[in-house]
């Protein structure tokens, strides 16, 4: 099922042997997600929803569990992420944008420690 500007509103998925699961958006007036309800045949649903900033940027997922906050500096690049839980990943990325590479810390408190680097083709 779609909206009438074609943005997605329904999805089914179903496979043999499982129960079906009914994805459902909800879109404002500019056509930005702002919530999300995932449903298996038979429960209850969860719901997503969604914060932006002005220029249509995601800053935050509400869901259940809590909040996931993205930070982002001047052009809008996601460089950092913090969890319910309180732990936190930032990114650094390479001059065309790309990440470079990922820390992580359990805490607010903690240390950022390298988690993942990232290398890229030239192709």
């Amino acid at each position: 099922m779609y909206y009438g500007d074609g943005t997605l509103k329904q999805q089914t998925f179903t496979k043999p042997g499982l129960a079906a699961i009914t994805t459902k958006y909800w879109v404002n007036s500019r056509g930005w997600r702002t919530q999300m309800s995932d449903t298996v045949a038979g429960g209850s649903a969860r719901l997503t929803s969604y914060g932006y900033d002005r220029g249509g940027q995601v800053t935050s997922l509400t869901a259940q569990t809590g909040t996931i906050s993205y930070g982002r500096d001047l052009v809008g690049t996601v460089v950092d992420l913090a969890y319910p839980d309180g732990a936190q990943a930032r990114y650094t990325h390479d001059k065309v944008g790309r990440i470079a590479q990922m820390s992580v810390r359990g805490s607010p408190s903690g240390t950022f420690l390298p988690f993942a680097q990232y290398t890229y083709d030239d192709d």
